[in-house]
């Protein structure tokens, strides 16, 4: 007959062996599925965050090229033969000057800026500035002779010819510019007003400096990212490989290739190679089809979880060598602990990542307890880091809901600590609907980047979020809400006459500002509805005044 001491042992060695081996399988099954959506995430997070670096300061450098275009019609006017007389368009060369200097040195991702008139016209015909990178400060340089160059050498005048042909604003490169030796690509603007060609305005994006951005990112020790023009060709590779032409890329990296191919036909991170090499590749379009490819071997992402396993299942060991050395005196304490450790398991099996052991003696259980909650809180932390938010409205470039959030949190935090100072601005556009309606959303679509480009041009040094479809704010600091929101109506005004025949009715920018008062606001809350309900009135009023 077997003792209760027997059958108490057998009893916890069973139970320990069952647990020991549920963790053990948890473990793997868990450890294996976030192992691979983690890296999925993860390469997918780096690779659209790589993404929308990229396109904000390709947006940032339209938004200029558009604002000096805008700027040079209105110089000009309907006066275009009045630039035939040499003081007038000297003049006016100036003014370009003048403005596209403003416009380039506050924007950090301009390397060039240039204002090239009509070939047709004598000198002065225009001017080229290029960005120290030591200094950051713009230098005029030589202007490239256009007339002794053939219009298809693209990597010294495509440039000027390529968007007369388009007669639009069109992205041109990656291209090696010859006339400045700078791997770069180009945003381009046709000048055509009353039917006659004036000139060709750009700013330059030098790819070097935006390649560096990827230098400081680390994945996993042999992780790499690569961008790539539209055709396939590699421009820059954390791996120093560059330079190669898609023709060449295609066939030394075949394999990699169709990767590329079939993420970005799936969105989402795809799996190429044999067992033994074996990658995970993640690669996302830019606005001007040039795209970034972020890639890790599958060996290295496994490693933790070959890591993990392998210290777990030592831990089993020991834990089954102490426990048939244990006594009759330990069982008691020994069955309490086991229990919870079960219940943790059973509850990361299920799902729920937050688990805590309260069990905290020196020895083997509770240094498993120590190792499950660490791991526990690893993969919570995995879980919650993922999901967290991109910052950037993907349609304006301004900050959107969950930045504005954030920025809400930190000057709540400020008004606990008694030392707030802040003005609100909440902007509506007006029309937009009747645009949507008669134009169709793509062109309603581009109104809101018209209108982005009004607020960016009144609200200079000031953060702008989109927090709704057509809704916008502004938090200011130091400055008269009155004063901007006159300017922001100037703006709105003259650029709304000029794209009248774009948008078939003029559109127009309600706004309201409240300035934090300590005396009767309790909560930036406050501050935001009395400026939304400033917004409303003068919502109202311009209606009134557009039916006048």
């Amino acid at each position: 007959m077997k003792s209760i001491r027997t059958k108490i042992v057998n009893v916890l060695f069973a139970s320990v062996t069952f647990t020991v081996a549920a963790i053990l399988i948890v473990s793997v099954i868990c450890l294996g599925i976030l192992a691979e959506q983690d890296s999925g995430m993860l390469l997918k997070h780096i690779g659209d965050e790589n993404v929308n670096k990229i396109n904000s300061s390709m947006s940032s450098v339209k938004s200029s090229v558009d604002s000096i275009f805008y700027y040079a019609s209105d110089q000009v006017g309907h006066s275009v033969s009045s630039l035939q007389r040499e003081q007038y368009r000297k003049n006016y060369l100036d003014q370009m000057e003048s403005m596209c200097l403003a416009e380039v040195r506050n924007n950090s991702s301009a390397s060039v800026v240039y204002f090239r008139m009509n070939t047709d016209y004598p000198d002065p015909c225009g001017f080229i500035y290029s960005r120290d990178p030591q200094t950051g400060e713009f230098h005029k340089g030589t202007l490239t002779e256009i007339e002794l160059y053939d219009k298809d050498d693209t990597d010294r005048v495509g440039w000027y010819y390529l968007p007369q042909t388009t007669r639009k604003p069109v992205w041109i490169g990656p291209y090696m510019n010859l006339n400045l030796n700078i791997k770069m690509m180009s945003y381009v603007a046709p000048l055509y007003l009353g039917g006659s060609f004036v000139g060709i305005m750009g700013i330059d994006i030098d790819l070097s400096e935006m390649s560096e951005m990827f230098n400081d990112v680390k994945l996993y020790d042999n992780s790499s990212i690569m961008l790539m023009s539209g055709d396939g060709s590699l421009i820059y590779s954390t791996d120093n490989q560059t330079g190669l032409s898609a023709e060449d890329f295609s066939e030394r990296y075949p394999h990699t290739f169709e990767a590329i191919e079939a993420s970005l036909e799936k969105g989402e991170a795809v799996k190429y190679g044999n067992i033994l090499d074996q990658y995970k590749l993640y690669a996302s379009r830019l606005e001007n089809d040039m795209f970034v490819c972020v890639q890790v071997p599958v060996n290295e992402i496994n490693s933790s979880q070959r890591t993990v396993l392998a210290v777990s299942v030592i831990i089993s060991i020991l834990i089954l060598l102490v426990t048939m050395s244990v006594t009759m005196l330990v069982i008691n304490g020994f069955l309490s602990p086991l229990k919870e450790l079960t219940n943790a398991a059973q509850q990361l099996a299920s799902g729920k990542m937050d688990v805590k052991l309260q069990y905290s003696e020196d020895d083997e259980i509770g240094s498993l307890s120590k190792t499950f909650s660490m791991m526990s809180a690893s993969l919570k932390h995995y879980f919650d880091h993922f999901h967290s938010l991109a910052y950037t409205d993907s349609l304006t470039g301004l900050n959107n809901k969950a930045a504005f959030d954030i920025t809400k949190g930190v000057i709540e935090s400020e008004l606990a600590l008694g030392r707030a100072s802040f003005a609100i601005i909440i902007m509506d556009v007006n029309n937009l609907k009747i645009v949507n309606d008669t134009k169709g959303h793509e062109v309603g679509d581009e109104l809101l980047v018209h209108v982005t480009s009004c607020l960016r041009e009144t609200f200079v040094g000031y953060p702008l979020y989109r927090i709704g479809g057509d809704e916008f704010c502004s938090i200011i600091n130091n400055a008269d809400p009155k004063q901007l929101i006159e300017k922001l109506h100037e703006v709105t005004s003259r650029r709304s006459k000029r794209d009248l025949d774009l948008f078939g009715t003029r559109y127009q920018i309600a706004a309201g500002g409240a300035i934090y008062d300590k005396r009767i606001d309790e909560s930036f809350q406050d501050v935001f509805k009395r400026a939304d309900d400033l917004m409303y009135v003068n919502k109202k009023a311009l209606k009134e005044q557009d039916n006048v």
